[in-house]
């Protein structure tokens, strides 16, 4: 009798505890973003049919040394889609500190650097959004679309990227990366044009 009850203890506190995990995770993923929706004076509208998860640090393309740290992931409810979210806060940048190391450095450049080093050209094209649109739809100073070429897997389960990459200039880059696989191809360039305006700035 004693040990039946010890075990519905047991029992009962790890369901307590799987019911309490899921809202605990919202809560942080939440709070990351609340974070820098402040900070960079950002415009978000979470797209309708995404769960917000942990994402998986550290991820490595397979083509750059230093890993993508991603700050929001969303999943789709419905097909092989996941959409990441990095955000560099480019005011928090010592512009002396990195000219001693890289005497090329421009933290306004930085954008066109990255789409020039890990865009996939020889599958895919790269978009730059009309200038027009970039500031009237997303308070910007330039917007593109590449496909990332990737060689390693995003959670073991998404091996093609694309990226929405977004520079205000001398404030903010972000990167919202699209992972997804073969079921997904078909539904990826929907979905971004469906969910390319979920973050934006607010002037």
């Amino acid at each position: 009798m004693q040990i039946n009850r010890i075990l519905t203890r047991n029992t009962l506190v790890i369901i307590c505890l799987l019911l309490f995990l899921p809202s605990t995770v919202h809560a942080q993923v939440d709070k990351n973003m609340n974070y820098y929706i402040k900070a960079v004076n950002l415009v978000y509208k979470k797209p309708a049919g995404f769960v917000e998860v942990y994402p998986e640090l550290p991820y490595f393309a397979g083509n750059r040394i230093v890993p993508d740290a991603f700050d929001y992931e969303l999943q789709s409810e419905k097909s092989d889609i996941t959409i990441c979210v990095s955000i560099m806060d480019l005011t928090s940048i010592n512009d002396a500190a990195i000219i001693k190391f890289d005497h090329e450095a421009d933290k306004n450049a930085n954008f066109i650097r990255k789409i020039r080093l890990y865009a996939d050209t020889l599958h895919d094209q790269n978009f730059f959004f009309p200038e027009k649109y970039v500031k009237q739809t997303f308070h910007a100073s330039d917007a593109a679309i590449y496909k990332l070429n990737n060689t390693t897997s995003y959670r073991n389960k998404y091996p093609f990227c694309k990226v929405l990459s977004i520079h205000k200039k001398d404030k903010t880059d972000i990167e919202i990366s699209y992972f997804y696989n073969e079921n997904s191809k078909p539904y990826i360039k929907q979905c971004i044009t469906q969910t390319q305006e979920m973050l934006t700035f607010k002037e």
